[in-house]
C-alpha cells in the first residue's frame, strides 16, 4: 500500500496532467462540495475520522459556534430548531444542505430582528445614569433575555464611543444630544457592518454555506480548512516574505475612520512622499471597484480592498490632519512583508549577546523549496553577528505560529552539524527521518530559544530539535502543541473515476504529523521549556488541546541517528533564574493569575469612566525596566543602514521586555558556568 502522501501526489498530478483534455469541473453545489471534502479527508487525512454521528457532532458544534458567537446571536428557540442536525450534519452533503437551508432562514430572521432592534435603540432615550451592569451570557438565551442582552451591549458600545471622544481627565458627562448622536452613529455602524459580513458573499445562504464547509473540514482536526480563492490568496501572502503591496498598514480609529498607522519602508506608499502616518483614507478607486464609505466595512474587507485584493493599482484619496484632501496614485509592487522580517540586535552587558527575532518561518517566494527563505536571512545575520564578536545568541520565537517546515529544518541545520532533526509520519509506516540537509554548522556558541503559548508548529519542530540535542536552553512558557502537517490543495472531484479540479475552491488538509527524534510527539502537549517564565496572562485556553477536534499522535517506534551534546546545566540555571524571580516584586505580580477577572461592565457613564480610570491607574510591572537593564541594546551597522527609524522603535520595545532581560541573564549565567 502506498503511503498517503504518495497516493495523493499520484492523484493530484494525474489531475494536472489531464487538464488539457478534461478542463475544470462545472460549478458545483454546496452539497457536492461537502461530499468532496468528506471524500478527500477520508482518503488522504493522516488520521481520518469515520463519517458518523461523532463527526456530525463536531461539525455541528463548530458550525453553531461560528454563527452564534458567545451564544449571543441566536435564541434558545433558534438553536432548538437546528439541534435535530447535531448527529447527522456530516453524514453526507445532502444532510449538510438541509442544515444550511434551515440555518439560513433562522439566521436571516434573527438578523432582521436585530437590525430592527438596533434601529429602535438608535432613536431611544437610554439611561446613562443607571446603576445596572452587564455580564456576558453563559448559555443560550430566551427571546426576552436576548433583547435585554443586545440593549445592554448597544449601551456599552455607546459608552465606549463617548469615552473615546472625551477630553483626557474630563469629568463632564456628555449632554443628552451628544449621547443621542453617539447612539445613532453606533446603530448605523453596527447594522451596516453586520450586513457587510453577509454581503461579502452572494447572499445569506452562501455566507452560511461557507461557515458549514469550514466547520465540516475542521471536524477532522482544527487545521483542516476550506478556502475560497480570496482566503487562499491571503493565506499565501502570510507565508511569503515577498508579496505585492501598496505598503500601507491601517486601523479603524476611535472615530470610525480608516487611519494609516504605518508605512512599509521602500514601498510605493513610502516612495510617494505624500502619505503620512495619521492620514485618513477617504476613497479608493481601482480598475474594477470604488469605495468612498468605509464606515460599514469590517477590517477584513478594508484590508482586502487596500492590500490583498486583485487590483494591481489604485487612486487613493487621503485627508490630512489639516483637513486638506489629496489624491495619490499607487501601483502595487513586491515588498517585504513586514511580519516576515528578521530583527537583529546586540545586547551588550557582562556578555555580548546577539538577539534575533523571527516572527514566522517564511518562504522566499511561491516555491516552497526556494533557498531565499528565512533560514538564509538568519544565516546572513549570524555571520554578521559573529563578526561583531558575540558570545552567545538569544533566538526569539515567541508568537511565531509556524510556517514552512522546510525552512524550520534548514534553520535547525544552522546550529547543528548533521543527523536526524525530526520524524515525519503519513499515518502509518514507513516513517521518514527528517535530517539536517547541510553538513557543517554556522553558529556553535551557546544560545537560548525563547518560546511562549503562541509558538507553534514549525517553531515547535525547531525548538524540539535543538532541545533533544542539548543544543539550546529553551526558555519561556509551554508552547501551543501543534505537530501536524498541512498542505493546501485544490478541491478535487474524482467521484466518477475521472479527476477534475473545482475552480476557486481549496482545502488545507492535514496529511501528516512530525515527531521528535525520540519518537515522542508534542501534539496537544507542546514543548516544555527547560526554564519556565510566567506570562502576563493565562493563555492556556488558546492551546491546541482546547479544540474539540484535536488529534492524538501516540508515540511511534522509529530508529534515528542523532548526536546530542553533553547535558546542559539546566538544574543550576533554573535555580538561579527562579531565585531572581522570587526576589522580584515585578515578576511575582506577572506570575499571579489566581485572581478572578471581573467581567461585569457598568452601564452608567460615571461608573464606566471610573472603571477605566481605575484600570489605567493600576501599577504596571517592570515600568522602570528600561532604566535598569543589565545591558545596552545596540543596532548593528548592517541593520542600522537599512531603516534607522524603524529599528529605533523596535529597540525601544525590546528595552521594555522583561522576558528578554531574564533570557539574557540565563545565558550570561551559562557562559559564566562553562568558563569556570
Amino acid at each position: 500500500m502506498l503511503p498517503r502522501f504518495a497516493s495523493l501526489k499520484i492523484l493530484f498530478f494525474s489531475a494536472l496532467s489531464v487538464l488539457s483534455t478534461l478542463g475544470f469541473s462545472q460549478a458545483l453545489s454546496t452539497c457536492d462540495k461537502a461530499d468532496l471534502i468528506l471524500q478527500m479527508a477520508s482518503d488522504f487525512h493522516v488520521n481520518p475520522r469515520p463519517v458518523d454521528s461523532t463527526l456530525s457532532r463536531l461539525t455541528f458544534n463548530s458550525f453553531m459556534e461560528s454563527i452564534n458567537s458567545r451564544e449571543s446571536f441566536l435564541t434558545a428557540e433558534d438553536v432548538a430548531q437546528l439541534n435535530k442536525y447535531k448527529f447527522t450534519a456530516a453524514l453526507n452533503g445532502d444532510e449538510g444542505c438541509k442544515l444550511i437551508q434551515d440555518a439560513s432562514t433562522i439566521y436571516a430572521n434573527r438578523l432582521a430582528a436585530l437590525k430592527n432592534l438596533l434601529g429602535e435603540l438608535g432613536e431611544a432615550e437610554l439611561d446613562f445614569t443607571t446603576d445596572e451592569s452587564f455580564n456576558y451570557p453563559t448559555s443560550v438565551m430566551s427571546e426576552e433575555e436576548w433583547t435585554s442582552y443586545w440593549k445592554k451591549t448597544f449601551q456599552i458600545r455607546v459608552l465606549f464611543t463617548a469615552f473615546a471622544q472625551r477630553d483626557s481627565g474630563s469629568t463632564e458627562t456628555p449632554s443628552k444630544a451628544e449621547f443621542g448622536a453617539y447612539q445613532k452613529k453606533v446603530s448605523e455602524s453596527v447594522i451596516c457592518r453586520m450586513e457587510d459580513d453577509v454581503n461579502h458573499f452572494e447572499n445569506i445562504e452562501s455566507y452560511i454555506a461557507n461557515k458549514y464547509l469550514n466547520a465540516l473540514s475542521q471536524a477532522f482536526d482544527p487545521h483542516t480548512s476550506f478556502f475560497t480563492q480570496e482566503s487562499m490568496k491571503e493565506f499565501e501572502m502570510s507565508l511569503s516574505r515577498d508579496a505585492k503591496s501598496y505598503g500601507l498598514n491601517v486601523y479603524r480609529n476611535s472615530n470610525g475612520d480608516i487611519e494609516v498607522y504605518d508605512i512599509i519602508p521602500g514601498s510605493p506608499a513610502w516612495r510617494s512622499n505624500e502619505i503620512n502616518i495619521g492620514d485618513i483614507i477617504v476613497k479608493v478607486e481601482s480598475s474594477n471597484e470604488s469605495f468612498d464609505d468605509f464606515s460599514c466595512l469590517p477590517m477584513s474587507e478594508v484590508n482586502r480592498i487596500i492590500e490583498t485584493g486583485s487590483s494591481e493599482s489604485g487612486t487613493f484619496t487621503f485627508r490630512k490632519p489639516s483637513g486638506e484632501e489629496i489624491e495619490v496614485f499607487l501601483r502595487k509592487e513586491v515588498v517585504e512583508v513586514k511580519e516576515n522580517t528578521v530583527q537583529t540586535f546586540i545586547l551588550d552587558g557582562d556578555a555580548k549577546i546577539g538577539y534575533i527575532y523571527l516572527p514566522s518561518f517564511y518562504m522566499g517566494g511561491a516555491d516552497s523549496y526556494s533557498p531565499e527563505g528565512c533560514a538564509r536571512d538568519v544565516s546572513l545575520s549570524l555571520i554578521r553577528l559573529k563578526r561583531e564578536g558575540i558570545d552567545g545568541l538569544i533566538f526569539d520565537l515567541r508568537n511565531n505560529g509556524g510556517g514552512s517546515m522546510y525552512e524550520a529544518l534548514r534553520m535547525a541545520g544552522i546550529f547543528v552539524d548533521y543527523g536526524a532533526l525530526s520524524i515525519e509520519s503519513a499515518g502509518e509506516p514507513p516513517y521518514q527521518t527528517l535530517k539536517d540537509m547541510d553538513r557543517g554548522i554556522i553558529f556553535d556558541k551557546p544560545m537560548v530559544v525563547m518560546v511562549n503559548t503562541f509558538s507553534a508548529s514549525a517553531s515547535e519542530l525547531f525548538a524540539a530539535a535543538l532541545q533533544d540535542r542539548n543544543r539550546a536552553i529553551i526558555v519561556g512558557s509551554q508552547t501551543y502543541g501543534k505537530a501536524t502537517i498541512q498542505q493546501v490543495l485544490p478541491l478535487l472531484d474524482y467521484r466518477n473515476g475521472d479527476t477534475t479540479i473545482v475552480p476557486d475552491n481549496f482545502i488545507k488538509l492535514t496529511l501528516g504529523a512530525f515527531y521528535r527524534v525520540t519518537g515522542e510527539s508534542h501534539q496537544a502537549v507542546g514543548i516544555t521549556p527547560d526554564i519556565l517564565l510566567p506570562e502576563f496572562d493565562d493563555y492556556s485556553e488558546y492551546r491546541e488541546d482546547h479544540y474539540a477536534s484535536v488529534l492524538d499522535c501516540p508515540t511511534i517506534n522509529k530508529k534515528t541517528y542523532y548526536f546530542p551534546s553533553d547535558p546542559l546545566p539546566i538544574a543550576r540555571l533554573k535555580e538561579l533564574s527562579e531565585g531572581r524571580l522570587r526576589a522580584s516584586a515585578d515578576w511575582q505580580q506577572v506570575g499571579n493569575h489566581d485572581e478572578e477577572e471581573n467581567t461585569s461592565v457598568p452601564l452608567g457613564y460615571a461608573q464606566f469612566v471610573a472603571l477605566f480610570e481605575e484600570v489605567e491607574s493600576l501599577e504596571i510591572p517592570f515600568k522602570d525596566l528600561s532604566d535598569n537593564l543589565p545591558y545596552s541594546i545596540d543596532i548593528p551597522d548592517f541593520v542600522l543602514e537599512i531603516n534607522q527609524e524603524e529599528n529605533e522603535r523596535i529597540k525601544e520595545n525590546l528595552s521594555e521586555d522583561p522576558h528578554i532581560a531574564e533570557s539574557f541573564l540565563i545565558l550570561n549565567d551559562y557562559l559564566q558556568l562553562i568558563s569556570q
